[in-house]
C-alpha cells in the first residue's frame, strides 16, 4: 500500500514516517515476545521486498517511459520549491490555523501526557521538512494522520495505570473536546455561512459569461494564468495551456507564442511577464470584470472566504481577436 500510494500521488511520501513508526512498534513488540533477531530480520525483509515487488509491478506498464519520468523528477521538484522566505512560511502556517486546530492541540496533549513520543517525533520530522519546502494549507493536510495518532495514543492504555490519572484525563478530555467543538463549528457553521454569503461573487456563471463574451466558443488556444477558467474553458471548447514546471513564469515566451489568448488575474502581470507576452505577439485587449467583483468586505480582508472571481486581464493575438 505504501508503494502504491506514491504512484497515486507522490506527496504520499509525507506519511511514510507514520508507516515507519508503525513498523518500529511492530518490530519492538515482536522482539519482546520472541527474543529472536532472525524473526525480526524476516519481518523487515518481508516489508522491504513486498514494497519493491509492488513498485516493480507498477512500473511495468510505463517501462518505456522511465527515462522521461526520471528526467522530469528534477525540474518538478525544483518547481515545488520557490525562493525560500521564512516570514512567508510562518504567515502561511498561522493562516492555516484558521482552518484546522487539530494538529497543534493534539501535539500539545501528547507532549503533556508524555506518551506517543515516537509519533510526535515523526510528526515533527515531517513538519520540519514541509517548513523547509513550500508550506501551504493543502500540504499541511498530510499532518492530519499524525494528529489523529497523537490523540489516539493518549487513550491507548487505561488511565488507571498512569500516575496522576485524573489530571491527565482532564487535560486530554478538555483538549479533545475543544478540538471537536472548534472544528465542528468552523466546518459545519462558519465556513458554510461564508460560502453562502459569497454565492453571488463566486457564481460559476460569471466565468462562463466572461469567457464567452471575451473569447467565445471554439477551439481557441488559451493560456490560463487564472486556473479557475479551466472548467468554463472546457465547456467553451478551448484548448488550454499552462506551464507546470516554470510556475514563476520566468521563460514562457515559447509557450505563449502558441496561444491565441492569455488570461491572468489583475496584478499578476509584472514587467517580465508583460515583456514575454509582447515577444510572443500577445497584446493587452481589456480587463474582464463583473459587477460582483468590486465588493470587498471583512471576509476578504482576513482571508476567511475564497477569492472572488476577477478582475482579470485578457491578452490576445491581434489576428485571433479581430477574427471573433
Amino acid at each position: 500500500m505504501a508503494a502504491s500510494a506514491f504512484f497515486v500521488w507522490p506527496s504520499a511520501v509525507l506519511i511514510y514516517p507514520l508507516v515507519l513508526a508503525e513498523l518500529l512498534v511492530l518490530l519492538r513488540d515482536e522482539y519482546s515476545m520472541r527474543k529472536s533477531g532472525a524473526s525480526l530480520l524476516r519481518s523487515v525483509m518481508a516489508f522491504v521486498i513486498s514494497g519493491l515487488v509492488m513498485t516493480s509491478l507498477l512500473l511495468i506498464p510505463i517501462g518505456h517511459l522511465l527515462k522521461t519520468v526520471f528526467n522530469d523528477i528534477g525540474p518538478i521538484l525544483r518547481s515545488s520549491q520557490p525562493p525560500y522566505s521564512f516570514s512567508l512560511q510562518i504567515k502561511n502556517l498561522l493562516d492555516s490555523f484558521k482552518y484546522s486546530q487539530l494538529l497543534p492541540v493534539s501535539a500539545l496533549i501528547a507532549f503533556i501526557i508524555g506518551r506517543g513520543r515516537l509519533m510526535a517525533w515523526m510528526a515533527l520530522l515531517v513538519f520540519v521538512y514541509i517548513l523547509s519546502t513550500r508550506l501551504y494549507l493543502n500540504r499541511l493536510i498530510y499532518l492530519l494522520p499524525y494528529a489523529i495518532g497523537l490523540i489516539a495514543v493518549v487513550y491507548q492504555i487505561p488511565f488507571t495505570l498512569i500516575a496522576n490519572a485524573k489530571r491527565r484525563r482532564l487535560i486530554a478530555s478538555v483538549g479533545l473536546s475543544l478540538v471537536i467543538v472548534v472544528s465542528v463549528s468552523s466546518s459545519l457553521i462558519i465556513r458554510p455561512a461564508i460560502a453562502l454569503s459569497q454565492r453571488e461573487e463566486r457564481d460559476s456563471s460569471i466565468l462562463f459569461s466572461l469567457g464567452r463574451e471575451s473569447i467565445g466558443n471554439g477551439p481557441y488556444r488559451v493560456y490560463l494564468g487564472a486556473w479557475e477558467f479551466y472548467f468554463p474553458g472546457r465547456g467553451l471548447g478551448w484548448h488550454m495551456l499552462n506551464e507546470y514546471v516554470d510556475h514563476e513564469r520566468k521563460d514562457l515566451s515559447q509557450l505563449l507564442s502558441r496561444a491565441d489568448h492569455a488570461i491572468f488575474r489583475t496584478g499578476d502581470v509584472d514587467y517580465n511577464l508583460a515583456s514575454q507576452l509582447s515577444i510572443a505577439g500577445l497584446q493587452f485587449q481589456k480587463e474582464l470584470t463583473d459587477d460582483h467583483q468590486h465588493h470587498m468586505d471583512i471576509k476578504h480582508q482576513f482571508s476567511l472566504g475564497a477569492r472572488a472571481y476577477g478582475p482579470y486581464v485578457l491578452y490576445s493575438r491581434q489576428i485571433a481577436y479581430e477574427g471573433q
